[in-house]
C-alpha cells in the first residue's frame, strides 16, 4: 500500500519520503502533547500576602485545601513563622533583614534575597531575591512586579520557555486588571476568570488533528489577508504608548504655515499614536492643495480671568392661591403674596441687594479632558415616593416631527404701550444710556392657576392647557444644558403642564450652552457674582427692567385688548401694571389616526407694540435682553467686547450668543411665534463695570422677524410639536394623578416620574405663612 501525504502543487514522490514525513509529523506531535502538560500550577500572591489567583492544570496533582493555599502564600511571604523551613537546616543565612519591600526578614523571598551571589560580590546592587527554584520532581518559578505582585509558576524541572509563559500570564492578569472596571486591585480572582486555553491548557490529539486544514495542501498559506471584515488594520502591540485616536493639532504646520504646537511651547511633549494613527494604510492621496483647510481650529486664545466684586439685583417670584376673585395679602421682596384678581403673586422688583464675590480656586483644562468638568445638581429633590414611569433621551426627542397649522385666537386680555423707537439708534458717542429701576408689577402665574384657563377649561375648549414659558422649554428640550422640571395634572381627561413655585423656568439662563460654561456654586466660590445662580438672578432683572424702560406710557396713547387683566385687583395693588397683553391661543395637535380632535391652548404673552414705518398698522413685539457680565472672564463663551465690536461687528456678537445662549434663543423665538408676533426686539445690555452686577447700560436694540430668527438658529418648531405630543400621548394612557418631568442635569435625557397628589402644596404653604408673618413684622 502506498500512503503518501499531500503537499502543495501534489503529492510526495515516493513512498520512503512520505514515511519519514509521517515519522516526523507524530513525532512533533508527541512533543507538543508533553509540552502542553508540563505546567502544574499557578499562584499569584499580592504584595500583602494574600492569594489571588490558584489554578491546577495536570488533573493528577493532590488537592490542596483552601488552608493550605493561604499557608504557602504567607509562608513564601513572610506572614508565617519560620520553623518549617529552618527545619531543613539546608542553609544559614544573615541575621540583618533586608532591604525588600517586603520588610520581613521572615519571608522565603526575603531570605533567598540576602543569600543572593550579588549581597556578596557586589554589595551595592540590589539583591533579587528567590527567582528559580528547582528540585527533582518540579521547578518553581517566581516573577514579582514592581508593586510587589508574585507569580509563582510550577512546572516540570526541564521545561524550556518558561520566562516566556509567566509573562504572558502577567500580561494577562494585567489586561483584566486595568480593562475591568468592577475589579479592585488585590482582590481574588476566579480560577475560571482568567483565560489561560493558549497559554498553559494541555492540547489533546484530537484537537490538534481537528484544527489542521481540509485542504488538500500542508502548511501556511500562501497569501496573507491584510483585511479585517473588509476593512484594512495596522499593526498594534501592547508595548506602544497610548495616546490620541485622533489629534489634527499634531500637524507639522497650522493653516497658517508657521510652526506647529511644539514651536509655540517648547516643553510640550509629543503624544504618542499608535495603530491607524502611524500606519501609511490609511493615507488619503488628494488631488487638490488642502494646506488653507483645518479641521479644527488651531488659533490660540488669551487667558481668560474671572471677574468678582459686588452682587447685584434680585428678585422673587412665586405664586398665590384662590379663586378668580379672591383677595390676597400685598406682595414684596420678603417673598409674600401678591393680591390681585385671582390672589395671584406678582414679579415686583423694587430691591436691590449685593453679595460681595471671590476668585474660584480651579479651572478646567486640557489636561482634565477625561473628567466630568460638570457635576450640577437637580432643579428639584427627587424623593423616594416618586415612581420613575419613562426615560427619554435626547437623540430620540430629535426625530420627532409634526406639522401644525397656525394658532388661533380665543381670548386676549391686557393693554400694551407703544415701543420707543429711540432705542433702535446707536448711543451717541461718550454717552451712555443707563438702565433703570421700573417699579412694575408684571405677573406669572401658572397654568392651573390661570382663571380664564379654568373657564376655557370647563367650556370643553381643548384638552391640553399650558403657558408659553413652560411649552417653550418643552419644545426645545434638546438643546437644554441646566436641569429643569414641569408640573403635568391630569383630571378629567384634562392635562395641564404647570411649573413649581420657584421653578427655574422663571430664570433667564445666562451662556448656558458655552462650550466653557460658568462655573456651579459648588466648583468656585459660592458669593461669585458668576456663578450660573447670580448670572441668571441678574439677567431676569435685566429683561424685566429693559422691558419696561423701551416702552413710551401713555394712557393716551396705548392698544387696548378686549379685557383687562385677569390677575390685577386696582384696590389692593398701589404700583402701576406693566405693558402686558395676554393672548390665549388654540393649536390643533391632531393626527389622521386620532378619532377625535387634540387641541391645546396655551397662554402667550407680548410685550408692547410699534407702528409700521411703511402701512402704520400696529405690530405686536417681544421685548428681551441679552446682558455682558465680562468678555474676558471664565463663562464668557468667547464673547466679543460689546462696546466695541457691536455697532462695526454686530453679525459675529448675534452668531456667538446664539452659540453659547441656544437654548434660551430659541425658547425665546418660539414664544414669539407662539404668541403670534410681527417682531422680537433683542436689546445688549451690559454691566457699566465687570465687578458692578447691579447698574448697567443699553448698548443697543435690534429687531428680528421671529420666524426668521429661528431658521438662522437652525430651529425646527415641527420637532418641538412633536415631543410636545408624545409627552401628550404618555401621559393620556396614564390615569388621573400628578407627575414630574425633570431634565437630568448631567445627561440629555428626560424622566417622567408620578408623585403622590400632595406633592409641593407643602412647600406653597411654608411660604404662604412665612409670608404672612413677614407682613405681621412690618406691622
Amino acid at each position: 500500500m502506498n500512503t503518501s501525504l499531500p503537499r502543495p502543487g501534489g503529492n510526495f514522490a515516493s513512498s520512503d519520503e512520505t514515511r519519514h514525513h509521517v515519522r516526523l509529523l507524530l513525532a512533533s506531535l508527541r512533543a507538543l502533547l508533553k509540552l502542553s502538560r508540563v505546567v502544574y500550577s499557578l499562584i499569584i500572591i499580592n504584595k500583602a500576602g494574600g492569594l489571588v489567583f490558584n489554578r491546577d492544570f495536570n488533573p493528577a496533582l493532590n488537592k490542596v485545601s483552601v488552608n493550605d493555599l493561604l499557608v504557602l502564600a504567607g509562608t513564601f511571604h513572610g506572614h508565617v513563622s519560620l520553623a518549617p523551613i529552618s527545619s531543613h537546616s539546608l542553609l544559614s543565612f544573615p541575621l540583618h533583614p533586608p532591604a525588600h519591600p517586603t520588610n520581613n526578614p521572615h519571608s522565603v523571598h526575603a531570605i533567598t534575597k540576602s543569600l543572593t551571589p550579588s549581597s556578596l560580590a557586589i554589595p551595592f546592587k540590589d539583591r533579587t531575591g528567590i527567582e528559580v527554584l528547582e528540585s527533582s520532581q518540579f521547578r518553581l518559578t517566581c516573577f514579582q512586579t514592581f508593586t510587589g505582585t508574585k507569580f509563582l509558576l510550577f512546572t516540570e524541572p526541564h521545561q524550556p520557555n518558561v520566562d516566556t509563559i509567566i509573562r504572558k500570564v502577567y500580561e494577562l492578569y494585567a489586561d483584566y486588571v486595568m480593562k475591568n472596571p468592577f475589579y479592585q486591585l488585590e482582590m481574588p480572582i476566579s480560577p475560571q476568570t482568567l483565560d489561560l486555553r493558549n497559554i498553559i491548557m494541555p492540547i489533546s490529539l484530537s484537537s490538534l488533528v481537528s484544527d489542521l486544514p481540509s485542504e488538500a495542501t500542508w502548511g501556511p498559506p500562501t497569501t496573507t489577508d491584510a483585511l479585517v471584515a473588509g476593512v484594512p488594520y495596522a499593526p498594534y502591540s501592547k508595548g506602544d504608548k497610548l495616546g490620541r485616536m485622533a489629534d489634527w493639532t499634531t500637524e507639522g504646520k497650522d493653516r497658517d504655515g508657521r510652526g506647529g504646537r511644539q514651536q509655540y511651547n517648547r516643553n510640550y511633549r509629543d503624544q504618542q499614536v499608535y495603530g491607524a494613527g502611524t500606519s501609511s494604510l490609511f493615507a488619503v492621496q488628494v488631488a487638490e492643495d488642502e494646506s488653507s483647510f483645518s479641521v479644527v481650529d488651531n488659533t490660540r486664545t488669551s487667558t481668560k480671568t474671572r471677574g468678582f466684586g459686588r452682587g447685584g439685583g434680585t428678585i422673587f417670584r412665586g405664586r398665590g392661591r384662590g379663586g378668580r376673585d379672591a383677595r390676597g395679602g400685598r406682595g414684596n421682596y420678603q417673598n409674600s403674596r401678591v393680591g390681585g384678581r385671582g390672589g395671584q403673586q406678582a414679579y415686583l422688583y423694587d430691591q436691590r441687594g449685593g453679595a460681595r464675590g471671590g476668585r474660584g480656586n480651579r479651572r478646567f483644562g486640557w489636561k482634565d479632558y477625561d473628567k466630568p468638568q460638570r457635576n450640577r445638581d437637580s432643579s428639584v429633590n427627587i424623593k423616594s415616593d416618586w415612581t420613575m414611569l419613562e426615560e427619554i433621551d435626547f437623540a430620540r426627542l430629535l426625530k420627532l416631527n409634526l406639522e401644525t397649522s397656525a394658532g388661533e385666537d380665543i381670548e386676549n386680555y391686557g393693554f400694551l404701550y407703544y415701543y420707543d423707537r429711540s432705542y433702535d439708534k446707536p448711543p451717541v458717542k461718550n454717552t451712555e444710556r443707563k438702565l433703570n429701576i421700573v417699579d412694575r408689577a408684571a405677573y406669572n402665574v401658572t397654568t392651573s392657576s390661570d382663571p380664564i384657563i379654568h373657564e376655557l377649561a370647563e367650556k370643553d375648549e381643548a384638552t391640553i392647557f399650558a403657558t408659553d414659558n413652560i411649552l417653550s422649554m418643552l419644545m426645545c428640550a434638546p438643546r437644554s444644558v441646566y436641569s429643569w422640571d414641569l408640573v403635568i395634572s391630569k383630571h378629567n381627561n384634562k392635562i395641564y403642564l404647570d411649573k413649581r413655585d420657584g421653578s427655574s423656568l422663571d430664570m433667564v439662563s445666562v451662556n448656558e450652552n458655552a462650550a466653557d460654561a460658568p462655573l456651579e456654586a459648588s466648583e468656585g466660590n459660592k458669593d461669585s457674582i458668576n456663578f450660573p445662580g447670580a448670572l441668571a438672578l441678574e439677567a431676569t432683572f435685566i429683561n424685566h427692567n429693559f422691558a419696561n424702560q423701551t416702552v413710551m406710557e401713555s394712557e393716551t396713547s396705548k392698544l387696548e385688548m378686549n379685557h383687562e387683566n385677569p390677575f390685577y385687583n386696582p384696590s389692593e395693588e398701589t404700583e402701576p401694571l406693566a405693558s402686558k397683553a395676554y393672548k390665549y391661543r388654540r393649536f390643533d395637535l391632531s393626527l389622521e389616526k386620532d378619532e377625535d380632535p387634540l387641541h391645546l391652548i396655551v397662554r402667550t404673552e407680548i410685550d408692547a407694540v410699534v407702528k409700521n414705518n411703511i402701512s402704520g398698522e400696529d405690530q405686536l413685539l417681544t421685548l428681551k435682553a441679552l446682558n455682558e457680565f465680562d468678555h474676558k472672564a471664565q463663562g464668557s463663551g468667547g464673547a466679543l467686547d460689546w462696546r466695541t465690536k457691536l455697532t462695526s461687528q454686530r453679525g459675529a456678537v448675534v452668531a456667538t450668543e446664539m452659540k453659547n445662549n441656544s437654548c434660551k434663543l430659541a425658547r425665546w423665538a418660539t414664544q414669539a411665534i407662539l404668541a403670534g408676533a410681527d417682531v422680537m426686539k433683542l436689546g445688549f445690555v451690559s454691566r457699566t463695570s465687570p465687578k458692578m452686577p447691579d447698574k448697567h447700560v443699553i448698548l443697543g436694540v435690534v429687531g428680528y422677524d421671529p420666524r426668521k430668527f429661528a431658521e438662522q438658529m437652525n430651529l425646527n418648531l415641527a420637532n418641538g410639536w412633536g415631543i410636545v405630543r408624545t409627552i401628550v400621548d404618555m401621559c393620556r394612557s396614564m390615569k388621573d394623578g400628578k407627575y414630574v418631568l425633570v431634565k437630568d442635569p448631567n445627561k440629555p435625557l428626560l424622566r417622567l416620574y408620578e408623585v403622590p397628589l400632595g406633592t409641593f402644596e407643602e412647600d406653597e404653604g411654608e411660604a404662604e405663612v412665612d409670608g404672612t408673618e413677614a407682613d405681621g413684622d412690618e406691622e
